[in-house]
């Protein structure tokens, strides 16, 4: 099962829309981000903090997206649980069907990632 947003769902963002993700996530200790240097480069690392014994770890720079898990997008689209936000799914279909409803907008994917994706540009 898809656990995450790849980069090219996150290239789907407008400049925007990037902003404000970047103001509404918070990085946690575990979590994935990409960075693009606006070149031919670009740096995919996951979060990590200095610990009490001196070794470097990496933190991520304010220019980085998230790729978002699963759960992080269930965070966004139900912070403190003010969002009407349900969830189906019929995995016994050709294709498998995931249905996202917040606040009434409906999307469909074959999948609970791509679905809650789908629902979480619309907050951005």
């Amino acid at each position: 099962m898809k656990q995450r947003i790849t980069v090219e769902q996150l290239k789907e963002l407008t400049g925007l829309q990037q902003e404000h993700l970047r103001e509404l996530y918070s990085p946690e200790e575990g979590d994935w981000f990409y960075r693009s240097t606006g070149e031919d480069t670009e740096f995919y690392g996951s979060v990590m903090y200095h610990d009490d014994s001196g070794v470097e770890l990496f933190e991520p720079e304010k220019i980085d997206l998230p790729l978002l898990s699963i759960g992080q997008m269930i965070q966004l689209l139900n912070p403190e649980s003010s969002t009407i936000f349900t969830f189906n799914s019929w995995p016994n279909t050709n294709p498998p069907i995931c249905e996202i409803s917040v606040n009434g907008k409906t999307f469909y994917e074959k999948n609970i990632c791509d679905a809650l994706w789908e629902s979480v540009k619309k907050i951005l």
